[in-house]
């Protein structure tokens, strides 16, 4: 894995680890997936679910030219919901099936 993807892959578990603290209450046990993606994409979507299988896919925006800040919040879309914004139910099976991270993450 080259530098600059390595860099977003780190800021990426970041970022989901902190969208995680906000959305689940204090000591949930999570599993947090993160696809294989090009550091040239816009946007990538992860998985963050409970241990029931509740939980949500969102999209980060990735810039990895900005150094300050080179992932961004985009979108959320709870799981087993309505299909909206293009993201069709099942899309969770799709980012694990890609998955080049898998954290087990306990909200702090």
């Amino acid at each position: 894995m080259d530098e600059r993807k390595q860099f977003l892959l780190g800021e990426l578990v970041k970022a989901s680890q902190h969208l995680a603290q906000t959305m689940f209450v204090k000591s949930e046990a999570l599993t947090i997936t993160l696809p294989d993606f090009n550091a040239n994409d816009e946007d990538v979507w992860i998985l963050i679910e409970d241990k029931k299988g509740e939980g949500y896919t969102m999209s980060m925006g990735i810039d990895p030219m900005n150094r300050d800040a080179p992932v961004s919040y985009s979108n959320t879309v709870e799981l087993r919901s309505n299909p909206r914004y293009g993201i069709r139910i099942g899309a969770e099976e799709k980012i694990k099936k890609a998955a080049i991270k898998v954290l087990n993450y306990r909200v702090p």
